[in-house]
């Protein structure tokens, strides 16, 4: 079950990443605890890092360090009603853990690979082409109908995003050139395709959308157009339509603050109130009191007061180059000193929840 309503909680970020990486913050993003990975416990010759080309074993055979493509690799990471629930596992059976302090994660079960949980109020569904629901939080899991995901009489198997808001769940997919959007109204048992007006949803491509104040939105890049594009529903996922943000591709997924949709480029930070017009600011970046240039952002979550923590966003931006950001306007961030966290191998999401006290959060 989720918390119950008169539990002592705590406000925390959670992160996770390759290798079954974990971490916890419950002072606002300013220190990062109880960073843990999967490999911490491993021989030190036999430890990844990640993307790095393949290592020897002392057995005289060789281990990859694709860390995108194992049994550890971190896939999604939601919350809801006091449940941390993370998904791993890439080219391997899933595995699905859950939480509610952030610090001790049970195996909940195993399955598909996913990109995405969508967390509705009563029922989670897994963004996976035969989803696996829960009506328990994440503690148990039956097997959904199947989304009818195709272009062209091709099928689609790769759901690359999904979101819930306002009732609708809704799913983006993409193998090679084909692409397809679906929703469904009644928590997962039929699914339908919307409509992009001026198109088809194809011209959308595929996103991790995210939802607020009745809006949905998905950012895409457009190599025709060079440029990245937003599309956005504000009928429950059924009608979309498609504007331009700017000619800078985008890093991070698009997430509402509770007052605007924000998405991050290399440099800049993109700002839109309705998921149509967008101002593009540059952003900058904070060390030690003074100002260091402009931030990449990857991953990225904001509190329910505000503040936004993320991690450096770009390729091999991790181990000595990895970087924690603190911020809130998402223009201004603060670099946290390396003494606040732990470099380690690569974050791929953060969430903010409110999460049991343990003896890492009191």
């Amino acid at each position: 079950a989720g918390v119950d309503a008169g539990s002592d909680l705590v406000p925390v970020f959670v992160a996770t990443g390759k290798q079954l990486r974990r971490a916890i913050s419950c002072d606002d993003g300013l220190t990062w605890k109880n960073d843990v990975s999967v490999d911490d416990a491993w021989p030190a010759n036999e430890r990844y890092r990640c993307f790095s080309g393949n290592f020897a074993l002392p057995d005289g055979g060789s281990g990859s360090t694709d860390c995108d493509h194992n049994a550890y690799s971190s896939t999604a990471l939601a919350y809801g009603n006091g449940v941390f629930l993370q998904t791993a596992g890439w080219g391997t059976p899933g595995s699905f853990f859950r939480s509610t302090d952030g610090v001790t994660w049970s195996q909940a079960a195993s399955g598909p690979n996913v990109q995405d949980v969508m967390v509705g109020p009563n029922r989670w569904l897994l963004a996976t082409r035969d989803p696996r629901k829960s009506d328990d939080f994440g503690l148990t899991w039956t097997q959904s109908p199947s989304i009818p995901l195709s272009m062209n009489g091709n099928t689609i198997y790769n759901v690359r995003g999904g979101a819930y808001g306002g009732g609708t769940y809704v799913v983006s997919a993409q193998d090679g050139a084909n692409t397809d959007w679906q929703i469904s109204r009644d928590e997962g048992e039929t699914w339908q395709r919307p409509t992009l007006q001026g198109g088809t949803m194809a011209d959308c491509g595929a996103a991790h959308p995210a939802f607020g104040n009745g809006i949905f939105v998905g950012i895409t890049w457009c190599q025709a157009q060079t440029a990245a594009i937003a599309c956005r529903s504000a009928d429950n996922g059924q009608t979309w339509t498609r504007s331009t943000i700017g000619t800078d591709a985008v890093e991070s997924r698009p997430l509402w603050t509770g007052s605007q949709f924000m998405a991050w480029s290399n440099g800049k930070v993109h700002r839109s109130t309705d998921g149509i017009t967008w101002t593009s600011t540059p952003t900058q970046r904070r060390v030690n009191g003074s100002l260091s240039g402009s931030v990449l952002v990857g991953a990225v979550a904001v509190s329910a007061q505000g503040t936004l923590v993320a991690v450096r966003g770009g390729w091999q931006t991790w181990y000595e180059q990895q970087r924690f950001y603190r911020s809130t306007d998402g223009i201004l961030w603060d670099e946290l000193p390396e003494s606040a966290y732990r470099k380690g191998h690569p974050v791929i999401q953060i969430v903010w929840g409110l999460a049991r006290k343990s003896a890492v959060c009191p």
